[in-house]
């Protein structure tokens, strides 16, 4: 990143943040994070752009830099998601386990939970939507 002085035209170069792996190719962390921030506000890669170009700095990520960090966004959450459902499942079965002791380890155990979801739509037309389930017993997202 560059630092510069209209008045006297000075400049200072400097990292902006940490690279996550040594040598060519490998982004800063800063890059990821513009990523995850862009897509958690609802802007594309554009848009950031756009975002960065009137804050007077330069686009920190190119298309495919982009892309490369939305995949590994979106495999880190789905990974994440993963995990916090096993726990969220090991919960429930567990308190079904302690109200009723007939139930055993690998018994399927009913749960009742409400529902509710959404479209991401801001005006237009969308694929994503949101959907949330969460069980009574615990209040946790399922």
């Amino acid at each position: 990143m560059v630092l510069g002085c209209f008045i006297c035209k000075k400049e200072r170069t400097f990292s902006s943040s940490e690279n996550e792996c040594e040598g060519r190719g490998k982004s800063a962390e800063i890059n990821r994070r513009a990523t995850l921030t862009a897509t958690e506000v609802g802007l594309a890669r554009d848009s950031l752009c756009d975002l960065l170009t009137i804050l007077g700095a330069a686009p920190l990520v190119e298309a495919p830099s982009y892309n490369r960090h939305i995949a590994t966004l979106s495999s880190l959450s789905q990974e994440t998601s993963k995990d916090q459902k096993k726990k969220v499942a090991a919960c429930l079965r567990q308190r079904a386990m302690d109200k009723d002791l007939t139930i055993r380890e690998n018994d399927h155990v009913d749960v009742a939970v409400p529902y509710d979801g959404t479209w991401h739509r801001r005006g237009y037309t969308s694929n994503h939507g949101v959907g949330v389930v969460i069980p009574i017993d615990t209040g946790e997202i399922v």
